[in-house]
């Protein structure tokens, strides 16, 4: 099982940045078997060259979840799969930090 995985951000920096999107198909080798797709509130203003780059707004993200809120549905979801991504290093390096700010070791 493969958790295929997208998100886009506040920025390029996971220490300083946070997720503002997070997008997960779960793929068994045949066809999407669950997904999880969601706007996350930042807490934090996003900058407009990346509302220009990405078409996410503030006003979008503003009564969405935090990623706290969402934490469980995503460790539920990527359970047992392999993470996935066009830009691995970038989503995962996101992920991982969004977690470890909650005191958890994503993996």
């Amino acid at each position: 099982m493969y958790a295929i995985i997208d998100i886009e951000t506040t920025g390029g920096s996971p220490g300083k940045d946070k997720i503002t999107e997070i997008a997960i198909y779960v793929f068994d080798g045949d066809k999407i078997v669950n997904e999880f797709v969601s706007l996350i509130n930042p807490e934090r203003d996003i900058p407009y060259y990346i509302t220009q780059l990405t078409g996410i707004t503030n006003e979008m993200v503003a009564d969405a979840p935090c990623f706290f809120e969402v934490a469980k549905d995503i460790i539920e979801i990527t359970k047992d799969t392999m993470f996935v991504a066009h830009n691995v290093g970038f989503d995962y390096g996101f992920v991982k930090k969004e977690f470890q700010d909650l005191g958890y070791d994503f993996k």
